[in-house]
This record gives C-alpha cells, sequence and structure tokens, in this order.
C-alpha cells in the first residue's frame, strides 16, 4: 500500500544537499530522498551523457528528465515508502569518476529537492606521480616483451637447426640481413631476413625469409626461390631444399643453398617467383 502524502499535507522540504565524489575507488553510492509528486533536482558539475542514465523503475517515475548538467526526477505514487531505487548517471567529458551512483530511497516525510554533485579533483603533482608510475610500468612491460620475443626467436631458431639437420655445435653463424636489403615495398610491407651458416661445411647457407604482406583475399603463393650474385646475372645458386607456409597476409620461407664464402663486398639477391609468375626480388643482401 502506498503510504504518499494525503491530500493537503506536504513532505517535508530539505535544504540543499551536497555530494562529493571522489577519484580513487571504491566510491561511497551516496543516498538521496525522494517523494511522490515531488521535483528532486540533481545538479552536477559536468555534463552528464543523457543515453546513459540507468534508473531502476524508470516506469513508476512521472518525470525523468535529463538536460546537460541537470537531471530531473519526479516519482509518482506507485512507489512505496521506504523503496530503495538504483540511479547511474555517466559524464561526458570522460574524466575521472567517469560516473556516479546513488541509491533513491523513497521517504514521504522528506524530500531533498535540490542535490549538487561535485566531482574531486587531484591536483596536478598527484596526477604527475600517477603519470610516471604508469610510464614506468609501460617501460617495464615493454622490456619484458622484448626479452620474450628474444627468447622465443632463440628458441624458434634451434628449432629450425634441428629440422634442418644442422649441427649446432658452437659452429653456427647468425646474421640478421634486414636492415640493408631493399624490395618492392608497394608489393610487401615488410621483410626480415635472416641467415644461418656452418662453419664445419663452408658452403652450407640457409635463409630464413618473413615476408609481411597487404592484406587480401588469396594468399600470395610461392612457386620457387632462386639466389644469386646481384652484379652476376650467370651466377646462381638454386637452393637445394625450401619449405614456406603461406598466409593471408604473411610468408614464411627456409632455403638452403651451397653458397661459399665470398668477398665481403659481394651482393646477392633473391628472386622469389609465385605461382602466377609475379615475381618479387630482395637486393643488396651481404651474405657473410
Amino acid at each position: 500500500m502506498s503510504t504518499a502524502p494525503s491530500p493537503g499535507s506536504r513532505a517535508c522540504e530539505q535544504d540543499m544537499h551536497r555530494i562529493e565524489l571522489t577519484q580513487a575507488p571504491p566510491h561511497d553510492i551516496q543516498e538521496v530522498r525522494i517523494s511522490a509528486g515531488l521535483v528532486t533536482t540533481l545538479l552536477f558539475d559536468s555534463r552528464i551523457h543523457p543515453g546513459r542514465i540507468e534508473l531502476e523503475a524508470e516506469e513508476d517515475f512521472t518525470v525523468v528528465e535529463a538536460s546537460g548538467r541537470l537531471l530531473m526526477l519526479i516519482p509518482s505514487s506507485r512507489l512505496a515508502a521506504g523503496r530503495r531505487l538504483r540511479l547511474s548517471v555517466r559524464f561526458e567529458d570522460g574524466e575521472a569518476p567517469v560516473g556516479a551512483t546513488f541509491i533513491l530511497v523513497m521517504d514521504p516525510q522528506r524530500a531533498e529537492r535540490q542535490v549538487e554533485v561535485f566531482r574531486l579533483r587531484r591536483a596536478p603533482e598527484s596526477c604527475q606521480r600517477e603519470l610516471d608510475a604508469e610510464r614506468a610500468r609501460t617501460e617495464q612491460l615493454q622490456a619484458e616483451l622484448e626479452h620474450l620475443r628474444t627468447r622465443t626467436h632463440q628458441e624458434r631458431n634451434l628449432e629450425r637447426m634441428a629440422l634442418l639437420k644442422i649441427p649446432n655445435e658452437g659452429g653456427i653463424i647468425v646474421r640478421n640481413l634486414s636492415k640493408s636489403i631493399t624490395w618492392n615495398e608497394k608489393a610487401v610491407l615488410a621483410v626480415r631476413l635472416l641467415s644461418y651458416r656452418d662453419m664445419h661445411s663452408k658452403g652450407s647457407l640457409v635463409l630464413q625469409v618473413e615476408l609481411t604482406l597487404p592484406r587480401r583475399d588469396q594468399p600470395w603463393r610461392l612457386d620457387k626461390a632462386e639466389l644469386s650474385v646481384q652484379a652476376k646475372i650467370n651466377k646462381h645458386y638454386t637452393p637445394v631444399w625450401e619449405a614456406f607456409t603461406p598466409s593471408n597476409n604473411g610468408l614464411y620461407l627456409l632455403m638452403e643453398s651451397e653458397v661459399p664464402m665470398a668477398n665481403p663486398n659481394t651482393l646477392y639477391k633473391l628472386t622469389l617467383t609465385t605461382q602466377g609468375g609475379q615475381q618479387l626480388i630482395i637486393g643488396n643482401i651481404p651474405i657473410p
């Protein structure tokens, strides 16, 4: 049964209620007392998002209107005394705290007609300390990520050596050749090129090629790979073993050729040919 005020009587109207929201969780949920038929206005220090208001039993309010920094509520007599309803709002500016939650308490004898809500801003020194802490944490995470990547590459390299049956007795020279190489950047976004040479077999060379390709509907299917001296067209080193794994946005290739130790100034080129006849030339390769 509703215990709304009888005709001729009015609920006691309280003076302005001030609520201060802290940025640090947990946030206290403040109570706001409302009465049937009486207007309660919440005045915020920032604009609230009219589409992000959540009010429990909203259908039992005759008025719920939000505009700018104001939220006006008029509960109906269908809400019984002592009923507790949850109200949540979100601020448009995105600053902390990003929202606020209140408990509306139906009280036929007392109604808070105006409630002012303020968000307590932190001092610049506090914001700077938090920013410095976040920056330090980001740098730590980046260092841990780089360490993980390095370890992962080392483990993958060991797996490839085992796959290729190259003896790993401290005689493997690994070089990253990616810095000086050239390629058609319109066809391929990025190229990573590594070389592995077995000191016990002067001519055995393994090239690891990783391509990052623009996204496309069909994967880039490789037909053959050929290594040659860049300055001498007639000197080719056809791979004796190759394996590649295509995907929609990349290609991974391992190839082994018999390339003798050469003059440090000798540059090579790698020609990759697709099943459709397209060619990608990776040049300026300084194979050790």
